[in-house]
Parts: structure tokens; sequence; C-alpha cells
């Protein structure tokens, strides 16, 4: 893929809130628009159930977390107020009971899967879904589910998709993704041909329309 990617870690915090996170995306920002000439098109929050250490600590660390995706959402539409949209992806984490229900029927998770947050499920426009047990990460494969998908086109079961963890790719591969060469960023074009056609072209449904992928 080709452009920039900016790695944030929370050593660049003095706090978790949502007034530094608006400032450092702004700082990001600038520096995107200077090195590329656009701004940032993707932003990915890793993981969000982390988020619950910051805010007010005699709230519910439920409704931490939930203030947060809903901003995420109010940012992901109106980008830094410039009426611009951005893609923001929240991961997040699965509760017990889910991975257990998940692993009860062929894994096939519901919506209160995830961790400590309901606005997750109801804020979301996409919800994807990977389950995969130590033998299945053996066998290099796992089980993808679209959860929710705003437009209404639902997928219930999961569809099994070869992986390669090294790399985090998921898709059909050709004869394993271990034949991609592990300096990705020079061979982009042989690492995207390796992967499904259809999955490619159903990502990019839910990227904005100045995403070069």
């Amino acid at each position: 893929m080709g452009g920039r990617l900016y790695i944030v870690d929370e050593t660049e915090f003095d706090n978790y809130s949502q007034f530094s996170f608006e400032a450092k995306f702004r700082e990001l920002e600038k520096v995107a628009i200077e090195e590329t000439g656009k701004g940032i098109d993707v932003v990915y929050i890793d993981h969000v159930q982390l988020l619950k250490f910051g805010g007010n600590r005699v709230t519910n660390t439920g409704e931490i977390i939930n203030e947060y995706v809903s901003w995420f959402r109010q940012m992901a539409m109106n980008w830094l107020k410039t009426a611009r949209q951005v893609a923001i992806v929240c991961l997040s984490q699965t509760n017990r009971a889910g991975y257990t229900e998940a692993k009860e029927h062929n894994g096939k998770y519901s919506s209160t899967a995830m961790a400590e947050a309901n606005e997750l499920e109801r804020a979301s426009t996409l919800i994807l879904t990977t389950y995969a047990e130590t033998e299945m990460k053996d066998m290099g494969v796992a089980k993808v589910q679209i959860l929710k998908y705003r437009d209404n086109r639902n997928e219930d079961d999961p569809t099994e998709v070869n992986v390669d963890l090294q790399y985090y790719l998921f898709g059909d591969l050709v004869e394993g993704a271990s034949e991609i060469s592990p300096n990705i960023s020079e061979d982009t074009n042989e690492a995207l041909s390796k992967i499904d056609d259809n999955m490619l072209d159903e990502f990019k449904e839910f990227m904005p329309d100045n995403f070069d992928l």
C-alpha cells in the first residue's frame, strides 16, 4: 500500500483524553499534508479497551469506552471539523463469554461478544470478527465473519480464509503467504495479487473515496 504510516503509542500522550487525541490527530494531519499533499485517510485504534485507563475513574469503564467510540464516530464523519470523512477502525477484544459462545458455534460470534462497550455495536458501520484456535493458527487458517453491515448485507456464518500471521495477511492465498517476501513495501503488487480480488473489492467499499489501494 502506498502512502505513509504513522504509529503513535501511549508514551506520546500526557493522558488519555479526547482533547489529547484530537491534538495528536491535528499534529499527524499537518505532517501528512506536508509529506504527501493530503491528510490522513484511515485511523486505527489498537485497541479500544485500553482507553478505559483514561477519563474519569469514578465512571464505569464501559461508559468511558462508549464515550470514546461515540466520539470516534463523530470524528470519522467530520474529521477535525473539516467536513471530511475518514475511516476509523477500532480494534476490540472479545469478552470471555463471547469467545466461549463462538467456540461452541463453529467460530460464530454474536453482537454481545465485544468486551465492555455496547456502543461498539451501535455506532459501527461495519463489524468484522476473526476466530482461530491454536490448531487453526498452526494450519494458517482463521474464520472471518461480517457481524454487522449497516447497509443491510448480513453474512451470519463465518467464512474460513487462509492467513499468514507473520505478515497479518487475510485472504485466499496462492500456495501460502509464506512465499511473499518479508520486504512487503517493495513487493506490494505481488502481495496484493495473492489476495482474493473479491475480498479487496469489498474492503474498498468501506474506505474513503480518496483512499488509494
